[in-house]
């Protein structure tokens, strides 16, 4: 009676080394993946050995157990029944989602084929006042852009992916709006805010921001739940006739149920991809209005969306950029006589001139004067325009100033020794330019100037900056002041 139990015995001991030893193989592998990602990534060479080893080191610690319960005719039988288990969940695990994968990668490389060969539309068919987000899939930026650059009146949203209620994403979270009971749809607009349908706190609660240009002060979103869908049509995906696991993103007409556009993919199960492409197979024009991608057909028909609404300059203004133009380039400055001041100036008060106006300030400034000044662009109220000044070079630092004629730049060069100003008018032509250089540092002393502000102050350009000289060397705050032209 005494070897059964030794043989037990001798099992059991001989079981819990080998998990002991198959643990310390698994950790040697995993900490090898880590150690070779850090620190630009990757381990997965080593994370791949996982796959095989796992198994065979299950057969390598159920030996024992096999060979102690199966009579002596039988172990070759039980062995060979054990390892075809085990061969059984390593596919389940490890073959089958590989498998699944594959086939699924091979269906999108069939559906980009088919929709390469298919016509993408006419601008007209992308013509819509309204449309719902029928995938729930829409992002933030993507709403924004067709409730103004693409002149959709309203944009509707339903439920999303892994949601019961409408909302966006914003990056990988989706933001959502909570709606009435028997509501499925909210339909979105913008709005003055003194509208009834104003809901101060929906593009917050969206992730969305509106606290700065184009939108005015005055712009609010407008929400409006709905039983059934709101607006003129809907993009959606459709089962490809004919092409099992394929479907089709249609836009289709919400009263007539006409398919304006359909175009072939291989997105479901999941989410809409989002895939860029270099090829030009890929990609089919539709006219001035956009283009389809055939690696990306969702997000890439959201984009070719446009509509005949234009948003009241009171709530959107539209973006004027004016490159900036210097006729005399190259050619030698004239000096400009300044004078250098060491100000006396709190935190708080080198904080408000460094950062400038808020955009509710500088636009409210601009509606009673006409105009005015944010981080260098030029708010216009009344023709509906903020005009921004083109960047000349973009290896010279600069600050830019707005006024109601034109602007002005201020350039460190000469290493920040010098500054250059140049004058433009409102179509970014300069008009003059010149600098003003410090006095040259003895020999043991560094000067370095950096231009942080601009401000006109009664009829000077005054220039706020950061001057660091002497040795040990010091960081102060003066101010460089020219009479304007």
């Amino acid at each position: 009676m005494e070897a059964p139990v030794r043989s037990l015995q001798s099992m059991i001991f001989s079981v819990v080394l080998r998990i002991i030893g198959s643990a310390i193989v698994v950790g040697v592998i995993l900490v090898l993946g880590i150690l070779s990602a850090i620190p630009y990534g990757g381990g997965g060479e080593f994370l791949s050995l996982l796959k095989p080893t796992v198994p065979l080191l299950c057969i390598w610690i159920g030996y024992p157990f096999v060979m102690y319960f199966a009579t002596p005719a039988g172990k070759g039988r039980a062995l060979a029944s054990f390892v075809a288990l085990l061969a059984v969940a390593w596919w389940f695990a490890f073959g089958q989602p590989h498998w699944a994968t594959d086939r699924r990668m091979a269906l999108r490389e069939e559906a980009v084929a088919l929709c390469r060969s298919q016509p993408a539309g006419t601008p007209e068919d992308y013509k819509v006042d309204g449309i719902l987000d029928g995938a729930g899939a829409l992002h933030g930026e993507e709403l924004l852009s067709l409730l103004t650059t693409r002149g959709i009146r309203s944009v509707a949203l339903g439920p999303g992916l892994g949601s019961s209620s409408p909302g966006v994403f914003n990056g990988s979270e989706r933001h959502v709006l909570r709606v009435p009971d028997g509501a499925q749809y909210v339909k979105l607009e913008l709005v003055d805010r003194d509208d009834r349908r104003c809901a101060p706190d929906a593009a917050s609660r969206l992730g969305l921001y509106f606290e700065g240009p184009p939108f005015t002060p005055r712009t609010c979103l407008a929400t409006t739940p709905s039983v059934a869908n709101p607006v003129s049509h809907v993009l959606r995906s459709e089962p490809l006739a004919g092409h099992r696991g394929m479907i089709r993103w249609s836009l289709v007409e919400q009263a007539s149920g006409r398919v304006r556009v359909g175009i072939a993919s291989g997105d479901e199960p999941g989410p809409p991809m989002r895939q860029d492409s270099r090829d030009e197979a890929d990609w089919k024009s539709v006219g001035d209005k956009g283009r389809i991608n055939c690696r990306s057909p969702y997000s890439s028909m959201l984009q070719t969306l446009w509509g005949p609404f234009t948003p009241s300059p009171a709530l959107l203004l539209s973006r004027r950029p004016v490159p900036a133009s210097v006729p005399f380039e190259g050619a030698a400055a004239p000096d400009l006589r300044f004078r250098q001041e060491k100000p006396e100036l709190s935190n708080r008060e080198w904080s408000d001139i460094v950062n400038g106006p808020s955009w509710t300030e500088a636009y409210e400034q601009a509606a009673r004067t006409g105009w005015g000044n944010y981080r260098g662009a030029l708010v216009r109220p009344v023709s509906g325009e903020l005009i921004e000044l083109g960047v000349l070079d973009r290896s010279v630092p600069r600050q830019v100033l707005a006024l109601a004629d034109g602007f002005i730049e201020v350039q460190a060069i000469a290493r920040y020794t010098n500054v250059r100003v140049i004058r433009y008018d409102l179509e970014g032509r300069a008009l003059w330019h010149g600098v003003m250089k410090h006095p040259p540092p003895g020999p043991d002393e560094l000067v370095r100037f950096d231009p942080m502000a601009l401000a006109v102050r009664d009829g000077d350009l005054v220039v706020y900056g950061f001057k660091r000289f002497g040795q040990p060397q010091k960081t102060e705050v003066y101010v460089w002041r020219t009479a304007l032209r």
